[in-house]
């Protein structure tokens, strides 16, 4: 499994810091999330009152890391990515899929 750090340029590359064609890019812009940030997300929506959905979609899945984050705070996720990385239903494009309809979209995070 890969690590959720990607590559050393990962988090300049998702602020839109960088705008340089020619830096290191990860292959179809994978860029994991630090299960930390679920962790922190989940504590500060609860500390607000907000009640999420028992099943959580997870559209861009990669290896699993917000997925399995989330199964640990007992959510059923259904998890899909349009590559295959390894986890969940691979070559589904979110924008086209039905199954986010009644679910809670963990790219919201």
């Amino acid at each position: 499994m890969k690590d959720w750090t990607g590559n050393s340029r990962s988090g300049y590359i998702l602020n839109g810091i960088s705008r340089d064609a020619n830096h290191e890019r990860e292959k179809h812009d994978f860029y994991a999330t630090d299960p930390h940030s679920v962790n922190l997300f989940l504590k500060k929506i609860e500390q607000d009152g907000i009640i999420l959905p028992k099943t959580i979609y997870e559209p861009a899945c990669g290896q699993g890391h917000i997925s399995e984050e989330l199964k640990k705070h007992g959510y059923n996720v259904i998890s899909s990515d349009l590559y295959n990385y390894g986890y969940g239903k691979s070559g589904v494009d979110f924008l086209q899929s039905t199954e986010k309809e009644d679910c809670f979209r963990a790219s919201a995070l």
